[in-house]
């Protein structure tokens, strides 16, 4: 009986899927979700890349000292310095897969917008999490808040760039 029930859950939801990608669809329509589909793999790359150059520029550059200065940090730190790539390139699929399912189409402020409120919500974690958990002083967490509220911003106004531009009509037949 919980078999059936859940086979029947699935064709419901194959149905509704299959029917929201397929009805009513046009040329045009299927052109445009093209379109979003590009910015938004476009928009995730781009993100990776400013994250990237973004969290160098903050840990090792702008709180070098202060991160150096801790000493709670793991023995074998380096050797597992590869997991941050991956960290930042799932977060940074995610940000703009996100963004391209609300993209209402607003400029950058709705790039600003969207990067505040992630920004606030992811960096509060991290930075007062963080002190919670391990013997930092508050003006790193402090400054790990603003500074990652301040990157996901830049990151918010990256999408709304990449989600303005015009997509190119198809040529008329």
């Amino acid at each position: 009986m919980l078999l059936a029930v859940g086979a029947t859950r699935l064709n419901v939801l194959t149905m509704v899927i299959n029917f929201r990608t397929h009805s009513g669809s046009s040329s045009s329509t299927n052109h445009q979700e093209d379109a979003m589909k590009k910015k938004m793999w476009l928009g995730f790359v781009l993100v990776f890349i400013v994250f990237e150059i973004l969290d160098y520029l903050i840990y090792s550059v702008i709180l070098g000292s202060a991160m150096a200065e801790v000493k709670v940090w793991r023995p074998d730190m380096e050797r597992l310095r590869w997991v941050y790539p991956v960290i930042t390139l799932v977060g940074s699929f995610f940000f703009s897969f996100i963004f391209s399912k609300g993209y209402e189409g607003k400029g950058i402020g709705e790039g600003i917008r969207y990067g505040t409120y992630i920004g606030i919500w992811m960096s509060i974690g991290m930075a007062y999490g963080t002190y919670a958990m391990i013997d930092i002083p508050y003006k790193l967490t402090l400054q790990w808040f603003i500074i990652g509220v301040i990157e996901y911003i830049i990151g918010g106004i990256v999408l709304a760039l990449v989600f303005r531009t015009k997509a190119k009509e198809p040529a008329k037949t």
